[in-house]
């Protein structure tokens, strides 16, 4: 992760005054991110338990407040397909739905004005800006 993404995720990280979240559908790489933002000094406050999904929004939008921070994780479809495979789970949803799942926790973000950056789970963790991060979503291998 180079600097200017760990600065990026500090300020959002010290801007929070409870917890931040890190979204995203199974197998896309959150455990993995939270270990390793926790390894860095001053990330102690994120916390990998508490992932935002679609179907438990309400539970979740209702309890965050706009001090909150949520870092979306994602990556290409044929990535996660495969990230899926590996582990043995069912591979359930083409690549608009993968999409479509995205958009919509997007929208209640903005909706409650909640502070969220976008962060492609490979490589280093490049932030990425709304535009890219769904082009990346949709990248072929």
């Amino acid at each position: 992760m180079n600097e200017d993404t760990l600065k990026t995720i500090n300020k959002l990280i010290l801007q929070s005054d409870t917890r931040i979240l890190i979204s995203g559908p199974s197998c896309i790489g959150k455990t993995h991110f939270s270990h390793y933002l926790r390894s860095q000094v001053g990330f102690v406050g994120v916390c990998d338990g508490r992932y935002i999904y679609p179907k438990l929004e309400s539970m979740y939008f209702n309890t965050l407040t706009k001090s909150n921070g949520v870092i979306i994780i994602g990556v290409p479809f044929d990535t996660y397909k495969e990230r899926r495979i590996l582990r043995g789970k069912l591979h359930k949803h083409d690549q608009e739905k993968f999409k479509q799942k995205y958009i919509k926790i997007i929208k209640k973000l903005e909706e409650y004005n909640i502070p969220h950056i976008f962060v492609d789970s490979r490589n280093d963790y490049p932030i990425l800006d709304k535009s890219d991060f769904f082009t990346m979503l949709t990248e072929c291998l």
